[in-house]
């Protein structure tokens, strides 16, 4: 899952965000107003990046919009699995409601 901060974080915890990138390798995003604006990379972790775009001739940032796409379309489906069980739950309880009333005039 990428690690999304607002940009303010850059100022206030820098230390924490730099260890983070070196820990990790991995990209912090970092959003002004709600909207990505930066992203924070380690050197090592940039160089080994442009190293394999180079052997893949692709461009760095598509890597990583591949990855970030994947990321979004996995949480998307997870959340839409979950709405559809509290559905299905609800509407199980609904008909129990319902047919428990409908006993007590028949």
């Amino acid at each position: 899952m990428p690690d999304i901060r607002p940009i303010s974080d850059l100022r206030s915890r820098f230390a924490e965000i730099s260890k983070l990138a070196h820990e990790n390798g991995e990209p912090i995003f970092l959003t002004k107003n709600g909207y990505g604006d930066l992203v924070v990379l380690s050197v090592e972790a940039y160089e080994v990046l442009v190293r394999q775009a180079k052997n893949q001739n692709t461009p760095p940032r598509e890597n990583w919009r591949a990855r970030i796409t994947g990321s979004l379309i996995n949480a998307s489906l997870s959340i839409i699995e979950k709405l559809a069980f509290l559905v299905s739950r609800c509407t199980a309880y609904l008909y129990q409601v319902i047919g428990a009333g409908l006993k007590k005039h028949i």
